[in-house]
């Protein structure tokens, strides 16, 4: 599994001024997909100051579109 963390902002949006994307990745049919993620309030840090803004689950993904992983490695 792959975990990814960084920090962003949406300018204009209403949104917390920054926020940290906590990301997890699953291999899915040899293609690696965020699986969850979780954003939180955070500071430039990276510390979080607030409660979680949101949460999405991807499960069950499937592919119907005839790509193979080899499409992703352009060698």
């Amino acid at each position: 599994m792959l975990i990814d963390q960084f920090l962003f902002t949406v300018k204009g949006s209403g949104l917390p001024s920054i926020m940290l994307m906590e990301a997890n990745y699953e291999e899915i049919s040899g293609i690696y997909l965020m699986a969850d993620r979780k954003v939180i309030e955070a500071d430039w840090e990276g510390n979080k100051i607030g409660n979680y803004l949101f949460r999405q689950i991807s499960e069950e993904v499937k592919f119907n579109t005839g790509l193979t992983s080899e499409f992703f490695n352009p060698q």
